[in-house]
């Protein structure tokens, strides 16, 4: 079974001094907003979106000549900056083998909004992803364990340094 997981990243550039009513996005280099190929009894589902916008709410819509809607088709709002998940856990929306999407954003004046799109796919050929559920890995722990950050502006600095021991 070739299983896998494809991100793919947006970005939506407003230039104009004016906030861009749900405008298309573009894919990312070596991204695209076609649905890949699969076998016939494999499936693939769009899992989850996230936005990066300048002010939230700004809303974000995918759209497919196949999807149940192709009006308004999926439109999520994201209301905080940046968004965790506009899909909930168990919710995922079915897509078709070689289906292209639209992907349409707001953005705020002069500014960019970026999005990216996690694409589930059951059987795709030439991939084989070593994918785990947390039920599968949380057995697998045995310890916890922290890491130690630093504040911003003081990694690096001379005066934050402890004195290093000699001999």
């Amino acid at each position: 079974m070739g299983l896998a997981i494809d991100t793919v990243l947006l970005d939506l550039h407003n230039t104009s001094t004016n906030a861009a009513a749900l405008a298309a996005m573009a894919p990312a280099s070596g991204d695209s907003l076609s649905v890949r190929s699969f076998k016939d009894g494999a499936s693939a589902s769009l899992e989850n979106v996230v936005v990066q916008c300048t002010t939230p709410p700004k809303r974000v819509r995918v759209l497919s000549p196949r999807l149940h809607d192709n009006v308004t088709g999926l439109t999520l709002t994201a209301l905080e900056n940046p968004t965790e998940f506009l899909l909930a856990a168990d919710i995922s929306q079915a897509l078709y083998s070689a289906d292209t999407l639209v992907v349409q954003a707001e953005a705020a004046a002069s500014s960019d909004t970026v999005a990216a799109l996690f694409v589930y796919y059951s059987d795709l050929p030439g991939v084989q992803a070593n994918l785990y559920t947390w039920d599968q890995i949380k057995s697998r722990i045995c310890c916890a364990w922290g890491s130690r950050a630093r504040r911003p502006g003081t990694c690096g600095s001379a005066a934050r340094r402890p004195a290093r021991r000699s001999g």
